[in-house]
């Protein structure tokens, strides 16, 4: 596989993991805006198999240009086409086979909003479906090529991507199936929130118990419930998805992304990894 990434750095940083989904209230403006915004071209010979049974780090919208692809979900599978368009949301689960006679070349918009990924990407109670783009023609190509053009030219152009992406953007979101989200309150979701906004900093149980107006031990209690696993275990999922992206789209070595996701060893960093991913970091960046 041959592929290449062109990165354009925006202003904020990558937030992932679980969020708590809100409707918006009629007349209310929400502060979404991009983290990052790249291209990625990817050319595959012949067969080419991608496990993204982890669930992928960014939003991806991609169209390929020669070849056909099969993607592969625990509840569905459909195929692409050369010329067709695929939409793969944020931590969507899914496999797919790559296939060409004359090989495979496949370009990919990869994107990441700021600072709440399910509002940004929505901005409403919708959960977007990894599928395959409806009504894609050839005016949609073009935009699409014109945004791509403009993440690798670099200067100026990076600005005019911005404002082109925002608009092919809601332009596309009308077109997407999507489910309807049912909003549950949750007694920690104060504490849930800052955890997914700040994971790379020290914190305590008491500290966020406090936030949720809470004892610790009632909190404790009530963490596990909501959210499936203890406080230190959530922020280190979240911590190990921007792992996962960052071996996905960068050349950062394991220590400096150890460090920079503020784990006190890289040793500490990697046993934790394969703990969350069933892989070492080495492993999952050798298998993308």
């Amino acid at each position: 596989m041959i592929s290449q990434g062109i990165i354009l750095p925006l202003m904020g940083t990558i937030l992932s993991g679980r969020a708590i989904r809100r409707p918006l209230a009629p007349g209310q403006v929400t502060s979404a805006y991009l983290s990052r915004l790249w291209l990625g071209q990817y050319s595959f010979e012949q067969e080419y198999y991608f496990d993204g049974r982890l669930g992928t780090p960014v939003n991806s919208i991609g169209v390929l240009l020669r070849g056909r692809a099969e993607f592969v979900t625990p509840g569905r599978r459909f195929e692409l086409g050369s010329g067709e368009a695929v939409f793969v949301p944020h931590g969507e689960r899914y496999e797919s086979y790559w296939r060409g006679d004359l090989g495979v070349e496949w370009h990919a918009l990869h994107f990441v909003f700021s600072p709440e990924e399910s509002v940004a990407t929505a901005l409403t109670s919708r959960r977007y479906q990894l599928q395959q783009i409806a009504g894609w023609d050839a005016a949609a190509n073009r935009r699409f090529r014109e945004i791509a053009a403009a993440c690798t030219a670099g200067g100026a152009p990076t600005l005019a991507a911005l404002g082109h992406f925002y608009l092919f953007y809601a332009d596309l979101v009308q077109r997407l199936a999507y489910n309807e989200i049912t909003v549950v309150s949750s007694p920690v979701q104060a504490a849930l929130h800052y955890i997914e906004a700040h994971p790379c900093e020290d914190f305590s149980v008491a500290w966020l118990a406090s936030l949720c107006c809470m004892t610790e031990s009632r909190f404790y209690a009530a963490f596990a419930i909501h959210a499936g696993c203890t406080p230190i275990e959530y922020k280190n999922r979240i911590r190990i998805q921007r792992a996962v992206a960052m071996l996905s789209h960068s050349d950062h070595t394991v220590e400096s992304i150890s460090r920079e996701l503020n784990f006190c060893t890289p040793a500490y960093f990697r046993r934790v990894f394969k703990r969350v991913t069933g892989k070492t970091p080495r492993e999952y960046r050798f298998s993308i």
